[in-house]
């Protein structure tokens, strides 16, 4: 690579580009992590360092190297670094001490909006679905616990996972993620769960649903007794990027209907207008009973109708739920960009634009290209290969992860620019030539 050029701590995202030259400050650090904490799911040694400047989807580590990030902290950095009115808004307020407070054991406001208001701002969103309450936890997982817990509580003992699904890795959240055997293997299980095929028939099929995922669906309905809810992601997220036909999406929302079975819809990744839509149910003009959400969100999320939510005090809780203070006003910050700055938009225009640049790529190792909005992903024939383009990716500067077995995924702040969009075109082509 180049000599890295000098670097102040400024960076101006209208001119950035990815620079990698050395990596032996970010190599040691990593090693440093992994002499204390327990090891888990880190791909490669990026080490951002947060003291310096950092825009849009451009950071650096603490080599100095300059990374263009389409990861976006898996969904969980909706604008990328900095954004300058979520920036403004934080130099802004005045913040005590705790940050983080028994938020539902007691109530806290001040000079600028938190866990409250952000509870309204959320309700916004669902209106349309008639939810009107939300309880806010501390992370998705949490969401999906307490999800098919109110699903539970309302009526029903057992639920329905799809095959490739992936809704957390506490043990209930575990029980319906089906996307990996090795997140399960050995862990007990919640009782009463069964398993479907998710649709593989893809978004751009018509008609009939021919990978018989509607009949094994209808089946197992049929043969489950006490059934409480259907748990599903509207796009499979860490199970490969996989988009479902409308077909089966509608089937599943009416079957729900006839059988007052709740639907849960996991928002955790497509939510937030990844997909070019607020939600990514809307997508398929169904309603869920449930909606669960976290990551872009800074907190945890599910969200529902009073009569769902149980009317006995203290049956749901959580000591930091909804007493994220910081975070909660960072959240309330960001939906606002987002509507402000019209990003729902942005990413339907520019997802298109990616997949269409993505399709002219004639590559011989790539299987398939595929995705919605900001929400995108290039299927590999071999996982190997996927996962040497994913580490030579990272050193060419484009920050990616990989998703199912053989597929990498595009995350790109909601706000992405068509400059930023070619660049990391540009990347993937040298690297699926240097692979």
């Amino acid at each position: 690579m180049n000599q890295l050029p000098y670097h102040n701590d400024t960076m101006n995202r209208e001119e950035a580009y990815p620079e990698v030259d050395r990596m032996e400050k970010s190599e040691k650090y990593a090693e440093y992590e992994k002499k204390h904490g327990a090891k888990t799911t880190r791909v490669y040694p990026f080490v951002w360092n947060y003291s310096k400047e950092a825009k849009g989807p451009f950071c650096k580590d603490i080599d100095g190297n300059i990374f263009l990030d389409f990861n976006s902290h898996v969904a969980s950095s909706p604008l990328g670094y900095n954004h300058p009115k979520i920036k403004k808004a934080l130099n802004k307020i005045n913040i005590s001490d705790p940050t983080k407070i028994a938020g539902q054991d007691f109530y806290a406001t001040g000079d600028f909006p938190g866990p409250a208001e952000l509870q309204e701002k959320i309700l916004e969103t669902t209106e349309k679905f008639g939810m009107n309450k939300v309880f806010l936890v501390n992370s998705g997982a949490e969401a999906v616990e307490n999800a098919i817990k109110i699903s539970y509580n309302h009526s029903g003992t057992r639920g329905i996972c799809f095959n490739g699904s992936f809704h957390g890795r506490t043990l209930g959240a575990l029980s319906l993620t089906t996307s990996k055997p090795k997140y399960r293997k050995t862990f007990p299980n919640i009782p009463g769960i069964k398993q479907t095929p998710f649709c593989t028939c893809g978004e751009t099929h018509n008609g009939e649903c021919e990978c018989g995922a509607i009949k094994e669906l209808e089946k197992t309905v049929e043969e489950t007794e006490d059934l409480s809810y259907i748990i599903t992601e509207p796009i499979q997220g860490e199970g490969g990027y996989r988009i479902p036909s409308k077909e089966f999406m509608k089937n599943l929302g009416e079957l729900t209907k006839e059988t007052n079975i709740k639907l849960i819809s996991d928002e955790i990744q497509a939510g937030l207008g990844r997909t070019g839509k607020f939600w990514a149910i809307e997508h398929y003009e169904i309603e869920p009973d449930v909606i669960t959400a976290a990551k872009g969100l800074r907190v945890g999320a599910t969200i529902s109708k009073e009569e769902i939510f149980p009317k006995e005090k203290a049956r749901i809780s959580s000591t930091w739920g909804g007493g994220d203070i910081l975070s909660s006003f960072t959240s309330i910050k960001t939906l606002q960009v987002i509507e402000e700055e019209k990003l729902v938009e942005n990413a339907s225009e520019k997802g298109k634009y990616i997949l269409k640049k993505l399709d002219k790529i004639n590559h011989p190792d790539i299987q398939e290209v595929r995705g919605k909005g900001l929400m995108d992903a290039v299927e590999f024939k071999k996982k190997e290969k996927r996962d040497k383009f994913v580490e030579k990716s990272f050193k060419n500067g484009l920050i990616i992860l990989g998703c199912g077995e053989k597929t990498a995924r595009l995350l790109p702040p909601l706000d992405v620019t068509k400059r930023e969009i070619n660049i990391a075109l540009e990347i993937i082509e040298n690297t699926l030539n240097q692979i």
